[in-house]
């Protein structure tokens, strides 16, 4: 009889474990995190990018409009979307940036978002004051360095007053500092630098992940 109940219990757990099975594959999946690029033209051309068109490419003509990017925001929450990661390519080079930016923050508990903080105006970064994470990159301590990798003259002085705007605007920010062979020499200098950018918010983080190629000079800060 013991070896009888023990059978049964056996094939009951068994039917449970199916069971259980079954009513977890019917859930619904909900994709609770979306991920827009709004162009892939940017103003810089950096070395590590894979992933870049020039900021007048013909290509610019297939973007979707900001009528568009709604309609993919509002079927997406109707599925149960609740936070968005904006990007690019430099999604500020759309003259639309800030009208799909509300649109699509309006509609979501949080977002972040990825800029090269060379377009950021003192209108934009009032816009940016909205609760969430602006994701800034840093690609050296001096524009000399920066302006090697970026491969865009000037991008490390617009950076930097990018950042001035924002804090003055009060806006939060993180400084993400991009660890390259080209820029190690100047790891110790690029921490201080975005030590001496945090104000209030703000906040300091290495390394992070970009569109950068499997073939890029990334490699790990150097050590201490």
């Amino acid at each position: 009889m013991g070896r009888g109940a023990g059978s049964s219990r056996a094939l009951l757990e068994w039917r449970r474990t199916i069971a259980e099975r079954r009513r977890q594959t019917q859930l619904p999946r909900l994709p609770l995190k979306g991920s827009i690029d709004l162009t892939y033209r940017c103003d810089n051309h950096c070395r590590h990018c894979w992933l870049w068109l020039a900021e007048n490419a013909p290509e610019k003509h297939d973007e979707l409009a900001a009528e568009e990017w709604s309609e993919v925001v509002d079927q997406a929450r109707a599925l149960g979307t609740r936070e968005w990661a904006i990007s690019g390519g430099e999604p500020m080079l759309r003259p639309d940036f800030a009208e799909i930016f509300e649109y699509v923050t309006a509609k979501a508990t949080t977002y972040s978002l990825n800029t090269n903080g060379t377009l950021i105006t003192p209108q934009i970064a009032q816009l940016l004051r909205h609760k969430g994470s602006k994701m800034i990159a840093v690609y050296g301590a001096t524009a000399e360095v920066h302006d090697h990798l970026t491969r865009a003259p000037g991008s490390f002085d617009a950076l930097m007053e990018g950042f001035a705007r924002l804090k003055e605007a009060g806006a939060g920010f993180t400084v993400q500092l991009i660890p390259m062979r080209d820029n190690y020499h100047q790891w110790a200098a690029m921490e201080e630098l975005a030590k001496s950018l945090r104000s209030g918010p703000s906040r300091a983080a290495s390394p992070c992940c970009g569109r950068t190629s499997p073939r890029s000079s990334s490699t790990s800060p150097p050590r201490r």
